[in-house]
């Protein structure tokens, strides 16, 4: 076993953990969708992209708590 699983299974548990506590839970179900299907990965780069751009439209707004997630 490589260390795919475990960091799978850890990243998934610290997305539970924040589920439902979050102020954009859009981009939180993406990161989940993502997380949960090995098979996508590859695409993480992109969701990377989608995130970081609401990221800066957040910086732009000032809204901190965005920021922050």
């Amino acid at each position: 076993m490589g260390y795919e699983v475990p960091m799978q299974a850890d990243i998934l548990a610290l997305l539970q953990l924040f589920q439902g506590r979050v102020p954009d839970p859009e981009s939180h179900g993406w990161v989940v969708e993502l997380v949960n299907d090995r098979s996508r990965w590859q695409k993480g780069h992109d969701l990377f992209d989608r995130v970081r751009t609401r990221n800066h439209k957040a910086i732009d707004s000032s809204d901190r708590v965005r920021v922050c997630q």
